[in-house]
């Protein structure tokens, strides 16, 4: 089965918003004819952060919808941010309601299916998942990080902290009700979507004393050992792998921002199991 994959579209970081929709629609489409591959599969899986406005980001979900049969979603925590005063008046200060609507447009598109904690099976092949949360792990198993110091970092240097309101803001709540979602259904899953990667060693980028590593990780446990002959599907870093550990193959294709290098570099990625 061939399978495409992306993640951290940022779309709002490569098309401008425009008020004319028209024209917006047609910056998107040709944001996409940039990315997408020359043949398409059947099945795309977009692993978290579409982009920062949700009329924005339909847009996109449709336009993709016209190439492919499939296409699955998690949320990132960019597609929990409120950038501005009204945003915070529409969603009520609650980036889980942005979310909501979110969801409420994905259920609209013909084809386009939200994983959150539930799976859908494509002709044998099971995909399940759900956005995942960061724990704070990797500080306190790498740095011997106190949880104050790390929560203290997380303040001073993370924009989660300032732009998403609501529940994920507990983090360690937030991300164990996550980890519940996903240790439910992941050993009957062929592949396993989340924007946060699981903390393993392998997925690490030689970092170990960035204490912000705390927020782009979670620690999965003995989950680690029943992976084999699956693939992880994941998002968050900006750093491109295709790799196995624990007998499981784990791929991060993101987009990233324009700062992280052009466009026509970061094309969609087709694999195949």
């Amino acid at each position: 089965m061939k399978v495409d994959v992306v993640s951290d579209i940022h779309l709002d970081f490569w098309v401008t918003v425009k008020v004319d929709e028209s024209l917006h629609r047609q910056a998107v489409s040709l944001f996409i004819e940039k990315i997408i591959p020359k043949q398409p599969s059947d099945i795309l899986i977009i692993a978290g952060d579409m982009g920062h406005y949700n009329f924005q980001n339909a847009l996109l979900l449709n336009e993709l919808s016209h190439y492919y049969k499939y296409i699955f979603i998690v949320f990132g925590n960019h597609d929990f941010y409120m950038l501005n005063s009204n945003y915070f008046e529409k969603f009520e200060k609650d980036s889980m309601n942005r979310w909501n609507e979110m969801r409420e447009i994905i259920d609209a598109i013909e084809g386009v299916y939200v994983l959150e904690g539930n799976k859908i099976t494509v002709d044998n092949v099971v995909f399940g998942g759900t956005g995942g949360w960061y724990d704070f792990s990797f500080g306190q198993m790498y740095m011997h990080a106190t949880l104050p110091r790390i929560k203290k970092a997380w303040y001073k240097l993370s924009n989660d902290s300032r732009l998403i309101k609501g529940e994920p803001t507990d983090v360690i709540k937030f991300s164990n009700c996550e980890k519940e979602k996903l240790f439910s259904i992941i050993n009957e899953c062929d592949f396993i979507v989340t924007h946060i990667p699981p903390l393993l060693p392998r997925l690490l980028n030689n970092q170990y004393n960035d204490i912000s590593n705390s927020f782009y990780y979670m620690d999965i446990g003995d989950h680690k050992e029943k992976l084999s002959q699956k693939t992880w599907i994941f998002g968050h870093t900006h750093v491109r792998k295709d790799l196995v550990a624990y007998g499981c193959r784990f791929v991060n294709a993101p987009i990233g921002y324009p700062i992280e290098g052009e466009i026509e570099k970061k094309q969609i990625v087709t694999i195949e199991v």
